[in-house]
C-alpha cells in the first residue's frame, strides 16, 4: 500500500506553492519513500543539467522523509554525503528512493539514490 506523505507548501523540494522549487510529492511504501520529478531549466547549474546543489537537496529531503516515516518523528540532517555518478538532465523524468537504515534514540541513519527513467543510478547519499 502506498501512503502519501504530507508536504510543506513553501519547501524548495516538496512545496507545491514554491514556483521555483521541484514541487515533489513523496510516497511511502513498506520501509522506503520515493518520488518522481522532472527538473526544469530554473534548476540548472550548467545549461541543461540539474545543479549539484539541487541533487543534494532532493536526496536530503528524501532521507528526511525516510527517517520521519520510519520513526513517526520529525528529523533534521546533521550530515550529508553525496556521490554524483552521472549527469542529471533538465526536462527528463527521475525517481528518488530513500530508506531508514538505523534508528537509535534521536539518531537515524538513512540512504538514498537518484535514478533515471531506465533505472540507472545518477547519485547516492547517506545522512
Amino acid at each position: 500500500m502506498v501512503e502519501h506523505l504530507p508536504y510543506s507548501r513553501g519547501c524548495f523540494v516538496c512545496g507545491v506553492e514554491n514556483t521555483n522549487g521541484f514541487g515533489m510529492r513523496f510516497h511511502a511504501e513498506a520501509d522506503a519513500v520515493h518520488a518522481e520529478f522532472t527538473p526544469g531549466q530554473q534548476h540548472a547549474g550548467y545549461p541543461g543539467l540539474l545543479h549539484g546543489g539541487g541533487i543534494a537537496a532532493i536526496l536530503d529531503e528524501s532521507m528526511f522523509w525516510a527517517a520521519t516515516h520510519g520513526t513517526g518523528r520529525m528529523h533534521v540532517s546533521v550530515d550529508l554525503s553525496v556521490r554524483y555518478r552521472s549527469k542529471v538532465l533538465v526536462g527528463e523524468m527521475y525517481r528518488v528512493e530513500a530508506r531508514l537504515v538505523l534508528a537509535r534514540g534521536r539518531v537515524c541513519r538513512t540512504e538514498a539514490k537518484l535514478l533515471d527513467a531506465a533505472g540507472a543510478v545518477c547519485a547516492t547519499a547517506t545522512g
